[in-house]
């Protein structure tokens, strides 16, 4: 009996790439599981990007509806997952730039290292969880691109090259706007634990 389980759960589990190719062939039903399996994460890294939970669930919602519409230029040879999250990235980041100009977000450069106060490196930093919080919230003022591109690799910890390939940009660009980002956020964390030694 057990063995007749496990039978059965292989072939109710089905793997992203056959989901996609029942997709092609106009199969709505496998289209309706991929979504199922992807979404809780596709939505996490839409909130990472645009912090407010209805933006985050329209922009899944699109990025789905854009999967389906061009489902049939998937490149069978790529992995489904870096293709929908790069429609997630950029639809979120069209979201993000819309944001930004409603609001008139001003932000300022702060330098280019990659540390905190202390010495410690942004990515070690995130592991303590009230500190981990501090910087996430202070990555949302970051400007489009730096946002995107901290919340990716730092954040999300996909590759430089992952990164660039979702962001349709090079590597050494990639890099550039990442030491950018985590220079404003150490910054910017700086000027808070000085506000704060002052106080007390």
């Amino acid at each position: 009996m057990d063995h007749l389980n496990d039978s059965q759960q292989k072939v109710a589990v089905q793997p992203p790439e056959e989901l996609v190719a029942r997709s092609l062939r106009g199969d709505s039903g496998s289209f309706r599981r991929l979504v199922e399996t992807h979404q809780g994460y596709a939505f996490a890294l839409a909130f990472k990007i645009l912090l407010d939970e209805e933006d985050a669930r329209d922009t899944v919602q699109e990025s789905f509806l854009s999967v389906w519409k061009h489902r049939r230029e998937f490149d069978s040879h790529c992995k489904f997952t870096t293709w929908l999250y790069s429609i997630v990235v950029n639809r979120a980041k069209d979201q993000l730039r819309s944001n930004i100009r409603r609001r008139r977000v001003v932000t300022r450069d702060w330098g280019d290292t990659d540390e905190t106060m202390s010495g410690e490196p942004l990515d070690c930093a995130l592991a303590n969880k009230e500190l981990g919080e501090r910087i996430r919230a202070v990555a949302g003022d970051l400007p489009p691109t730096q946002r995107m591109v901290f919340v990716l690799r730092d954040l999300q910890d996909f590759s430089v090259a992952e990164v660039a390939e979702m962001l349709h940009t090079s590597q050494g660009s990639v890099k550039a706007n990442l030491c950018y980002a985590r220079a404003r956020i150490r910054r910017t964390i700086e000027k808070m634990e000085h506000m704060a030694g002052g106080k007390s």
